[in-house]
């Protein structure tokens, strides 16, 4: 029962805002292009304070371990490598192969690695989680920009890959800068000032419930029934399949412990809230991607119980 009430408290308030904005809409609280110009704002300034919050509060050089950080490094890049061959040979659409791409692959942990482990494991499960989360969070974010700008067709509908085209949308992506800054403060062990420090905090802090009532404000469920079969596909590969397979072969390469349960809530949690506003931004296919998201949250309460 203690299992049960924890896997459900963790990720019930998050289809909770999911579910708001998506009443607020539906109430005629607010328009749906609130929702749209909300999705921007988390893409351009608070997804990022909260990705930049996150790496430079880790103490990345205190918590680094090896074995642990590779692993997963490595983990996460076979994952994205398989969705990038395996999703194209299945659909033709671009966007939506590069949405299913990103979904499959990219996960919550920033959201939910520290707060789960550290329940589990007070704060020896923090500093694993730590020690992990700056290094993932990159991976995660570049191989996101490459889903949607590789799978993003030229005016003749075809996929071309341009070069300069990845290399700027990497550079350029408020992402990837807040993360690089984040590792940058740390290493030269900047000193924030304190309303600094606590305004970032705030913004921080509004990123995911605003992304996620976005998600719910953007959804359709007349779009949705003509995904049900790829979002319910794309679900079961990322919270069922992807997270089996690593968890089984970390525990059979000897890891115990708040080691294990990383690689478990690394792999097992939901698709990111950010993905969405992402996908958006990038038009590609948002409306795939917030389904998966939605989907992936509710049925977390679920595998995070067995898994857990």
């Amino acid at each position: 029962m203690e299992s049960i009430l924890f896997s459900l408290n963790t990720v019930a308030p998050l289809f909770i805002l999911g579910a708001a904005g998506y009443l607020m809409v539906q109430k005629n609280i607010v328009k749906e292009s609130f929702f749209d110009q909300l999705s921007f704002l988390c893409f351009k300034f608070f997804i990022p304070c909260m990705l930049f919050r996150e790496v430079f509060e880790s103490q990345l050089l205190e918590t680094f371990d090896v074995s642990v950080v590779g692993f997963c490094m490595l983990c996460v890049f076979i994952n994205q490598v398989l969705a990038f061959l395996i999703w194209p040979l299945f659909l033709k659409d671009p966007r939506r192969c590069g949405a299913a791409i990103h979904s499959t692959f990219r996960t919550n942990f920033v959201l939910l690695g520290i707060p789960v482990l550290t329940n589990m494991y007070g704060s020896e499960g923090t500093v694993v989680a730590a020690s992990v989360m700056p290094f993932v969070v990159i991976m995660f974010n570049i191989g996101a920009v490459l889903s949607f700008t590789i799978f993003h067709p030229d005016p003749d509908g075809k996929i071309h890959i341009h070069p300069l085209r990845i290399a700027r949308s990497i550079i350029t992506n408020p992402f990837i800068i807040a993360i690089l800054m984040g590792i940058v403060g740390q290493l030269v062990s900047l000193q924030l000032p304190y309303f600094v420090d606590k305004s970032i905090g705030y913004f921080a802090d509004m990123a995911s419930p605003l992304a996620l009532m976005a998600v719910g404000g953007q959804f359709d469920f007349e779009k949705a029934k003509g995904n049900i079969r790829l979002s319910s596909l794309i679900s079961f590969l990322r919270i069922v399949l992807v997270p089996a397979v690593f968890t089984v072969t970390a525990a059979f390469l000897g890891y115990r412990g708040p080691a294990l349960a990383t690689m478990f809530i690394l792999f097992g949690s939901p698709t990111a809230v950010s993905g969405a506003a992402l996908a958006k931004s990038m038009d590609s296919d948002a409306q795939l991607t917030g389904e998966v998201t939605l989907i992936t949250t509710f049925f977390s309460s679920v595998t995070f119980f067995v898994g857990i």
